[in-house]
């Protein structure tokens, strides 16, 4: 895997030095996934924090409004906060995120396990069962997982 990683940011690398500003973010991107496939979750969560500002304030800025991106950053920070056991931060990520993006599946599916984690088991078990059977929708542009 490590193998990967240094190709992946050598091409990074090469885009980015020529202006490529996704390649800049896929660079930031990487390094947190790096981070985070080594166990160190609390730091992921802290570096996936200031991304994630760092591309609300972008696109708010683009777009007048958070948007996918906005969305997938989100996500991120509710998941690496999860992994850092971290459960009360993930719920208010979470709960901001759906006040932000109250029809998007994964952030209204991805509030449960921090409910779960917060004793919240009937609250949790309710947003289960209201997405039981539905397909997970494909993640657009996510580069790191």
């Amino acid at each position: 895997m490590a193998q990967g990683y240094a190709k992946a940011r050598e091409w990074y690398e090469k885009a980015a030095a020529h202006g490529d500003a996704s390649a800049d973010m896929a660079l930031g991107q990487l390094s947190i996934h790096e981070i985070a496939t080594a166990g160190r979750y609390d730091e992921a969560l802290r570096l996936e924090e200031s991304l994630a500002a760092k591309v609300e304030a972008e696109e708010t800025k683009r777009e007048g409004k958070p948007g996918h991106q906005t969305v997938r950053e989100l996500n991120y920070v509710i998941w690496y906060a999860l992994f850092a056991k971290e459960f009360t931060k993930a719920l208010t990520v979470a709960e901001r995120a759906h006040a932000l993006f109250p029809d998007n599946f994964s952030i209204g599916t991805n509030r449960a396990p921090a409910l779960m984690f917060l004793g919240y088991d009937e609250e949790a078990k309710a947003l289960y069962l209201a997405h039981k059977g539905q397909p997970i929708p494909e993640v657009m542009g996510a580069s790191h997982s």
